[in-house]
């Protein structure tokens, strides 16, 4: 017994050495004489698509590329998978794809897939390449504007990072749930007409008199200064309140429950102010981005379509 499981292990070591380029394995006819690439598995998984069980896997690759050095390795993973236990016999998927990516940010974005191998039933491997992206890779790196493509790359990362950022600081400025209507600055338009503006705080009191009270119109955008809990499950809201066609309307306290329901996604007022508030924010953070890095507007541009160019991540 003792015996067997040691061969076991041997044999397991055996073949996660092929599964390494250049260790263990002979060169096939077709492969490249060039240095092989690296790779690592990212990950891989069994399922069932249109009634055939495919195992999928992908694998990060780095190094010299080439089309023949592609090839090489895909084969050589494909080895390495056909020799597992779980591809032997009745175990043997229907369908293998192997799907090779220069990145982590790479494989995350699903489309920029550098190298695909297939293999259906009996039928002879298929080796794919991305010719696009692999021209680029295989291109001499050139510096643009001051910048390495390495720090072209980071510009280019940075302005991904802006734009969400910028809507995030929309949204969070003019939250369209009342719920999120909470922090001081924040600006909410009122979808219901007639909610009571009222000049003192009657969470104590709710029935009793009310002094100096005003009549909010639908549309009036009320201001978040702060709130306070009442005896009741509701907040009342110490608010700024304003309207475009009657002005300000002053500051007091809401019912937190008058807010009504979510501003609808097709409220254009609600929209208009969401892309103006995004609209600036990107606007000064690209310009603190392009003063980090020295560039000025137009090689921002130039940055931006190399990254589409070339498929960055």
């Amino acid at each position: 017994m003792e015996t067997c499981l040691r061969c076991s292990c041997l044999c397991q070591l055996f073949l996660w050495l092929v599964a390494i380029p250049g260790v263990g394995m002979a060169q096939s006819v077709g492969e490249s004489s060039s240095p092989p690439l690296r790779f690592y598995v990212l990950d891989e998984f069994r399922q069932v698509v249109e009634g055939q069980e495919q195992f999928s896997t992908r694998v990060i690759v780095s190094g010299k590329f080439s089309g023949p050095t592609l090839r090489g390795t895909l084969q050589r993973v494909y080895r390495a998978l056909n020799e597992r236990s779980e591809f032997q016999g009745t175990e043997r998927p229907d369908r293998v794809v192997v799907w090779a990516y220069v990145s982590k940010a790479h494989a995350h974005s699903g489309e920029l897939w550098l190298a695909r191998l297939q293999r259906t039933g009996t039928e002879a491997l298929q080796i794919d390449l991305n010719e696009n992206q692999l021209q680029e890779l295989m291109a001499p790196q050139e510096d643009r504007f001051g910048l390495s493509e390495k720090k072209r790359r980071e510009v280019w990362i940075e302005w991904q990072r802006i734009r969400q950022e910028a809507r995030r600081s929309a949204q969070k400025k003019y939250p369209s749930d009342p719920s999120q209507f909470r922090q001081p600055g924040q600006i909410f338009l009122l979808a219901r007409r007639n909610s009571m503006l009222l000049a003192e705080d009657y969470s104590k009191d709710p029935i009793a008199e009310m002094k100096g009270v005003v009549s909010l119109p639908a549309g009036t955008a009320i201001t978040f200064i702060k709130s306070i809990p009442g005896n009741l499950p509701q907040l009342w809201l110490y608010v700024e309140a304003a309207h475009d066609l009657e002005g300000n309307l002053g500051v007091g306290w809401l019912d937190s429950l008058l807010l009504g329901q979510a501003i609808p996604a097709e409220d254009v007022r609600h929209q208009e102010l969401v892309h103006r508030w995004e609209a600036t924010a990107r606007e000064t953070l690209i310009q603190e981005l392009i003063d980090t890095y020295g560039i000025v507007h137009s090689e921002l541009s130039e940055i931006l379509r190399e990254a589409f160019r070339k498929n960055w991540p």
